[in-house]
């Protein structure tokens, strides 16, 4: 079986790493203190004290890699530096440090002013023509990405402008030769004679996972191949020497030295993809093989089609296969599947992709927190939306994040509230045609609920509803003073929506605080409540309250599970 899927791999002489970029989070993305003297000092004194045993005092390496010359296996972005050094590498020797964020902040600040050993070479050329040779005579865009265009079976280049001249130089015209470089590329022959070659992205025993250059992933099952063969060379191209004249080569390392740091207007703008349409969504019972929203369907029947496990049989089930999930805490995520892949969340901010019917890894992101609130420590997650080839998530720390489905990319981070005022988010967000629904938990910090609109392409906030209305809004007089504040009101269940009457049904929680009533004198709309909104404006259409003045915090996340059926004739 194949299906469209790409994910995370080492191809020629790049090391990919999940690209992750921030596009509208007011939170520290980028490294407050780039470039600041003082910073860089205090950072070198922790270099010293904890870091130059394994990688050099120098950074020319030891024990560890060398961290002077740039090439970052795990990301070279200052968020990807950040987070290899508070979490550690699983599976290596590289620990994670329980050092601040002003500490990890000072010690990125230093190694960026590590210099690999001997003078870098002056390039001279033409940028622009070098872009040029990029996009058209070399062919580099049919595996490399530049800012979200381009394809995805090599590494994300949008950065690799602080490679040195020398790596460059070497990667494009010595590909497969670097010092640390491993062999990845596979090819098969299935019993039935088709040969495939492409990237492993995970094997075991009975399985191998691939993705070949076309960007199609093939799931396959070792009992239906008659050869496995890994091969020795890289997928890039070792003829650029010859392929490209002189000129043309220093141009296009002109150009690529240009790419610093990612251009988020351009990768915001990149098309959704086709994938999971919104027409699939709303017929998604023609598809009882998958499970396309959380609940399986805009109703919230949460129900399957599939016939296989019956009454009679359901005593013979037995495990196929387990998957044990990093982080720490509960889980409580709805995985969707597609077409074979599984998407689910873990605690801890995790994301992965799954073969479904093996369980291998394809890819894994993990949320990147710089804020020590306690909120940030709120673990669980209830899973992912998905629309067109993009992941959506919400985060520990209030974000909705958006994940290339094909690569774990992340693809841009909206700060929906502030975490230092007691919100998180667990919910799983529901996909629309053109939007992208989502809530936010922190009722008992004292938060203003709400539920809101976001644009899936650039994570741009469309509207918000207030759950605790506030002056001039309908119900802002069931709330006493200014209790409507601090009102709770969270929405941290996925809702249901109409499709016909472009009408979303959400549940709405408990009023704060929820057991003392007098300090919130009132009925405390919209809090215990359900809630119709129009999905175009996010206006207020009905509501229904359960408990008014709710003091036993009851709640109402319950799903509004949508039936059409006669009704008294």
């Amino acid at each position: 079986m194949k299906f469209s899927l790409k994910s995370l791999f080492v191809i020629g002489p790049f090391l990919c790493a999940a690209i992750l970029q921030a596009q509208h989070a007011p939170i520290a993305e980028k490294n407050p203190l780039k470039g600041n003297t003082v910073a860089a000092e205090a950072g070198k004194k922790t270099y010293v004290n904890s870091c130059q045993l394994c990688h050099g005092g120098d950074g020319t390496g030891g024990r560890g890699p060398a961290l002077a010359t740039r090439n970052y296996k795990h990301g070279g972005e200052d968020w990807q530096l950040f987070q290899t050094i508070r979490d550690g590498v699983p599976g290596t020797q590289m620990p994670g440090f329980g050092t601040s964020p002003e500490e990890t902040w000072q010690l990125v600040t230093y190694l960026r002013t590590l210099t690999p050993s001997g003078k870098e070479e002056t390039l001279i050329g033409d940028a622009v023509a070098g872009e040029k040779v990029f996009w058209e005579k070399g062919g580099c865009q049919l595996c490399h990405q530049v800012n979200g265009r381009g394809g995805r079976v090599g590494p994300d280049l949008s950065t690799i402008g602080q490679w040195t001249s020398q790596a460059l130089r070497d990667a494009i015209l010595n590909p497969g030769k670097q010092e640390g470089w491993k062999p990845n590329v596979v090819s098969v022959k299935t019993r039935d004679g088709r040969q495939i070659q492409g990237i492993r992205l995970n094997e075991d025993t009975f399985s191998i996972q691939l993705m070949d250059v076309g960007e199609q992933l093939f799931l396959l099952e070792k009992k239906n191949l008659a050869e496995v063969h890994l091969e020795k060379q890289s997928l890039m191209p070792g003829d650029y020497g010859e392929k490209l004249a002189k000129e043309d080569l220093q141009n296009l390392m002109v150009y690529l030295k240009t790419l610093k740091e990612r251009d988020l207007s351009i990768v915001s703008a990149a098309p959704l993809g086709q994938g999971l349409v919104f027409d699939r969504i709303m017929n998604s019972k023609k598809e009882p093989q998958n499970w396309l929203t959380y609940w399986g369907d805009y109703q919230g029947q949460h129900s399957s089609g599939l016939k296989q496990i019956t009454a009679a049989n359901v005593k013979k089930l037995q495990a196929h296969w387990a998957f044990q999930f990093s982080g720490d805490g509960a889980l409580q995520a709805t995985p969707l599947v597609e077409d074979g892949v599984m998407y689910t969340t873990g605690a801890s901010g995790y994301v992965f992709a799954l073969d479904a019917r093996s369980g291998r890894q394809l890819w894994q992101f993990q949320n990147r927190v710089t804020s020590t609130h306690p909120n940030t420590n709120m673990t669980v997650n209830r899973g992912v939306a998905k629309l067109g080839e993009r992941l959506f998530v919400t985060t520990p720390d209030a974000c909705l994040a958006a994940l290339e489905a094909k690569t774990g990319r992340l693809l841009w981070k909206t700060q929906m509230a502030d975490v230092e005022a007691g919100y998180y988010a667990t919910m799983a967000p529901m996909a629309l045609k053109d939007k992208i629904i989502a809530g936010i938990s922190g009722a008992e910090f004292g938060i203003r609920g709400f539920i809101d609109a976001y644009d899936p392409a650039s994570g741009r906030q469309l509207w918000r509803f207030y759950t605790t209305p506030g002056p001039g809004e309908f119900g802002h007089d069931t709330w006493s003073g200014d209790s409507w504040k601090q009102g709770g009101g969270p929405t941290w269940m996925t809702g249901t929506y109409d499709p016909d009457l472009d009408l979303l049904y959400w549940g709405v929680g408990n009023p704060s605080p929820d057991m003392n009533g007098d300090v919130r004198l009132g009925d405390n709309l919209f809090t215990c409540s359900i809630v119709a909104l129009e999905a175009a404006t996010g206006k207020l259409k009905w509501h229904f309250q359960f408990t008014p003045h709710d003091t036993h915090d009851w709640d109402s996340n319950e799903t509004p599970v949508l039936v059409d059926r006669l009704f008294q004739g």
